[in-house]
């Protein structure tokens, strides 16, 4: 399955929304809440869509955890609280 990326102006929309996750995955409990960062520069595909979204994690914000969800990921994974 090809990844989609987020066109720009639909990602630059979530940055600052607050989200939770749906599951648990990689160390990052189930319920974890966490806020949608503007993407940085690497992030961008040569069309100028966005491949995938940092997400920082609240509970992890000492260690400043940040995970990137891609479009697909993002929508089956991540539920938008704020």
């Amino acid at each position: 399955m090809q990844r989609q990326s987020f066109p720009k102006e639909e990602a630059l929309e979530k940055v600052g929304k607050t989200v939770k996750t749906k599951i648990e995955f990689s160390g990052v409990p189930k319920g974890t809440v966490g806020e949608v960062l503007r993407p940085f520069e690497g992030d961008f595909d040569k069309q100028g869509n966005i491949i995938s979204l940092p997400i920082r994690w609240n509970r992890f914000q000492r260690d400043k955890l940040i995970d990137w969800f891609s479009k697909q990921e993002y929508y089956k994974f991540l539920e938008e609280i704020r």
